[in-house]
């Protein structure tokens, strides 16, 4: 499965990459030629933090989202993708465009784009996750 992810996002991974490789926020250098691991944590945090400052999506990385969906489970996928993959500028645009989806949204309108209503009637017997489940008569 985990192949089957990162083989159908292999394009538009190195797309995005590829448009975002000269990107200051992008960039992520290892201070020593040594493959120690205790000085670039902070270097790390430092740059990881520097993204987080960045309040706008692009038109361009709008225009790249928008190749998936919530309701298919491809917006998901791809993050999943670019987690395994260890790109942050990736995770953080992708994970901000979900902010943005839901921002301003009532708790019912969140749960209408996550389908998540779905999501609690095809659970064993429809037993909702919040509500409480016999176990002395199974």
């Amino acid at each position: 499965m985990l192949c089957i992810v990162l083989l159908q996002f292999e394009v538009h991974i190195i797309e995005f990459c590829n448009h975002h490789k000269n990107d200051p926020e992008a960039e992520f250098s290892d201070d020593d030629d040594d493959d120690d691991n205790h000085n670039n944590d902070d270097k790390i945090k430092k740059d990881v933090n520097e993204l987080k400052k960045k309040t706008t999506i692009s038109e361009w990385d709008k225009t790249f989202i928008q190749q998936f969906s919530v309701h298919d489970g491809t917006l998901f996928d791809i993050i999943t993708a670019a987690n395994i993959l260890d790109i942050p500028i990736l995770i953080h645009t992708l994970c901000k465009s979900i902010i943005y989806l839901i921002k301003g949204k009532s708790s019912q309108e969140i749960r209408d784009i996550f389908k998540l209503s779905e999501l609690l009637d095809q659970t064993p017997d429809n037993h909702s996750p919040s509500s409480p489940i016999d176990v002395k008569n199974k």
